[in-house]
């Protein structure tokens, strides 16, 4: 403990440094904290997981706050972090590294859109940026399979769920009184409050709507899974309502309908019967204590999509096949079609498609806002068919693989991050209809970050990671042998 608190004493001199050198030249700030990061890496790498979760939340919030679009790439630069050292202290300790799940249909993926963006002519600057952009979730996952992860590790998670459900839930509260307040210090004067009737659109401790929907989605689905696999509580199935209502007030349809999705499909997988009869009584009444809010959100979809050549997320659908079939059997390739990169070096592809006369859609900052409004369109576009059902692949790898560990995995705080892990998979691929999830932070290290996480807690029962953990002397490891009265001990303290 006293190393991890002088870690801590360091690092808040540190951020001090970082601070002040960010007023005089940004990049050299997060140069030093590249460095700063490097040293828990000797002897802590879950201490460098964390650093690189707060450097994702930081990617979103400090160049709203600051102004300084370049600490926008500090969730890269975590993404590089994590994905250098972590194999390679893993490899230092005389270990084999581990595989994940899907690692060979993600990497074809990579292959075809490269190629894609090769036959095209795209600048291979822009075309490996491109690939990085879209697997960088990937990467970080990977790399959290190299860390040897102990049941113990999951009670200070579901600790540090607990204080961010506080947190959100307290924000969410203040911006609830305060909603023109909160938006101005939280967007930086950015983002005016939506309002849905009488109303605004919540937002937490973080920077957009989208953003505290999917965040409170996915620790309602946490907490949901803690009452089914770990203790049932009046107090924790209040948690799941609230951060469940707190959802619903970010008044983002994907979220809602998300969490519908997760929390159906976890019922379902823990009892079939029980599920069933839960929708039928609790829907309803649900339905008739938030219909107000419902039918707002009904009426605002109504309207939105009643033109379907006005939404943008159709647009890009629709004109994403259009380019998979002009470019058959590739795409684009990286960086032309429904990403980032796309958008800031605004894609010939676009302007064929008189893109710049549709709003949202244009090219200008004013105007381009909904180029990056969804994942599919960009995976199809840009890697072409076989490109898009190579990724298909890798997620349903995955969530086999997820599936596979929840069923095998040990009762109580094992179980429960499997089947945190299934909820939040249904979670995002609900919400990859409507937002970038796979590349975008903080959703994409979410999403693969806790698969990485299962994998090195029990390789072993991964059916994508066999026989790949092996101690220096060259036996095999399993993760439940002596892990497990390390386990049913941490439980004691959560009863």
């Amino acid at each position: 403990m006293k190393s991890i608190a002088a870690w801590f004493a360091s690092a808040g001199v540190a951020a001090a440094a970082i601070g002040t050198l960010a007023g005089v030249a940004p990049i050299y700030a997060i140069a030093v904290a590249a460095a700063v990061l490097f040293v828990p890496t000797l002897f802590r790498p879950k201490l460098l997981v964390l650093a690189a979760l707060l450097m994702v939340y930081a990617a979103r919030e400090v160049p709203r706050a600051t102004g300084v679009e370049v600490f926008g790439y500090l969730d890269e630069l975590a993404v590089v972090l994590v994905a250098t050292l972590l194999p390679l202290h893993r490899l230092a300790g005389g270990e084999r590294l581990r595989r994940y799940p899907g690692l060979l249909p993600f990497s074809a993926f990579v292959a075809i859109g490269l190629l894609s963006a090769h036959l095209n002519g795209v600048a291979a600057s822009l075309a490996v940026q491109g690939a990085f952009l879209v697997v960088k979730g990937v990467l970080f996952g990977y790399a959290l399979a190299q860390v040897d992860w102990r049941p113990s590790d999951l009670a200070i998670f579901a600790k540090g769920g607990l204080v961010v459900v506080v947190v959100s839930l307290v924000t969410a509260l203040i911006n609830m009184v305060l909603p023109a307040h909160w938006y101005a210090l939280m967007t930086n004067g950015l983002l005016q409050p939506d309002y849905r009737g009488p109303v605004a659109s919540l937002i937490g401790p973080l920077p957009h709507p989208g953003d505290f929907g999917i965040v409170m989605s996915l620790l309602s689905i946490g907490l949901f899974a803690w009452a089914k696999e770990v203790r049932s509580s009046p107090l924790i199935w209040f948690g799941v309502a609230v951060t469940s209502v707190a959802a619903l007030l970010s008044f983002r349809r994907k979220s809602i309908l998300g969490i519908v999705a997760a929390v159906s499909t976890l019922q379902t997988r823990v009892s079939r019967g029980a599920a069933i009869s839960l929708l039928g009584l609790a829907g309803p009444l649900l339905l008739f204590a938030l219909w107000g809010t419902v039918s707002d959100v009904i009426s605002y979809t109504r309207l939105e999509y009643s033109d379907p050549t006005a939404a943008a997320r159709i647009v890009l659908t629709v004109d994403s096949w259009q380019v998979a079939v002009q470019h058959f059997p590739f795409g684009a390739g990286f960086s032309r079609f429904g990403t980032a990169l796309a958008r800031d070096h605004y894609s010939p592809e676009y302007v064929k498609l008189g893109y710049e006369s549709i709003w949202g859609l244009g090219n200008t900052p004013d105007s381009n806002h909904f180029l990056t409004d969804t994942s599919w369109p960009a995976l199809l576009g840009e890697a072409g068919v076989f490109g898009a059902i190579a990724f298909v692949l890798g997620l349903a790898s995955i969530f086999r693989s997820v599936r596979g560990f929840h069923t095998s995995a040990s009762p109580g705080l094992q179980r429960w991050l499997g089947l945190t892990a299934l909820g939040w998979f249904v979670q995002f691929i609900v919400e990859s209809a409507a937002a970038p999830v796979f590349s975008a932070a903080p959703t994409n290290v979410l999403l693969f970050g806790i698969v990485g996480v299962l994998v090195g807690l029990d390789a072993d029962r991964m059916p994508d990671a066999r026989d790949v953990v092996r101690c220096s002397s060259g036996s095999n490891v399993r993760g439940y042998g002596a892990g497990a009265s390390a386990f049913v001990d941490k439980r004691k303290l959560w009863h």
